[in-house]
């Protein structure tokens, strides 16, 4: 029987027996079902050398209980981990890795926890499907965003502190149609679009870190309050928390429109008066000079 392996660029095939493995320091990337179906594999050490982890990877390794993937990682691909089933935590230290993709955890029965890093920003149809023991997702505090992709699958978990102010800003409408997803640069939040278009029913949901987008700049010096009031967030859709976590914000002008924010916020045929109303209480000085 084979206890540890060394997984290195001579491409042995890893045996069916091996309980350890040890990826050589001059590996880069993890092939494409490089241990599926090992199912004696209790323990593998990743050195900061693998930038990519291919697909199916680890599925089926039935034996494998913990794993940390390096800061080194930029891509994690398609059911890397799925049926893991005594997979009950996983640490991702990468600094770069920014989506994690389909079914990637598909099946982890076990699992119970993540820690995900604050490159990540999106997380793909399904990526946890079938992992009834998982509660927590751990995220850093400084993390901005996260885009869920048919966010009906999450439903039961609990995003953790850090993320329970997070506000459900995106929800794409529409049975059975055609989705362009706009992520959240509706926000002015200068992020780069994900484009989608699915022949089916599908939710986007944009989860947002108001602490950290609140106080960011944007285009032209301009507060996320400016870009978020032009593009008509109303005050109960989440415009509340973007003022309760950047007071300061209402007490400026607009460095684009040279408006105050009630000023704007009544400009155009899509205005709310709610808003503007809410606006002028959380600030009456603003109208002093006006009356």
């Amino acid at each position: 029987m084979t206890d540890s392996f060394i997984y290195d660029t001579h491409g042995d095939e890893v045996p069916k027996h091996a309980t350890n493995i040890i990826v050589s320091s001059n590996m880069t990337k993890i092939s494409a079902k490089a241990f599926y179906k090992r199912t004696s594999l209790s323990g593998i050490t990743i050195p900061q050398s693998v930038a990519t982890i291919g697909k199916q990877a680890f599925m089926r390794c039935s034996s494998l209980t913990s794993i940390t993937l390096p800061a080194s990682l930029t891509n994690l691909g398609y059911r890397t981990f799925s049926k893991c089933t005594a997979l009950t935590s996983i640490t991702i230290l990468s600094t770069s890795l920014s989506s994690i993709e389909h079914l990637t955890f598909q099946g982890c029965t076990a699992l119970t926890s993540i820690t995900l890093p604050s490159s990540l920003n999106f997380i793909q149809d399904d990526a946890f499907e079938y992992c009834p023991s998982l509660s927590h997702i751990d995220v850093p505090s400084s993390l901005p965003y996260l885009i869920l992709s048919s966010d009906k699958t999450y439903g039961g978990l609990n995003i953790n502190e850090n993320l329970r102010s997070l506000y459900h800003v995106l929800i794409a409408t529409g049975f059975f149609s055609k989705i362009s997803f706009p992520s959240i640069k509706r926000l002015g939040l200068g992020i780069a679009e994900h484009t989608k278009e699915k022949d089916d029913y599908y939710y986007y949901t944009a989860l947002v870190n108001w602490n950290v987008c609140a106080n960011m700049k944007h285009r032209q010096d301009r507060w996320t309050l400016f870009t978020a009031i032009e593009r008509n967030l109303t005050w109960s859709e989440g415009l509340c928390e973007i003022l309760k976590h950047n007071g300061a914000a209402i007490e400026d002008v607009d460095t684009v429109t040279n408006l105050e924010a009630f000023m704007l916020a009544g400009v155009g045929p899509n205005s709310d008066l709610e808003t503007v109303f809410m606006l002028l209480q959380d600030h009456p000085g603003a109208i002093i000079p006006y009356v």
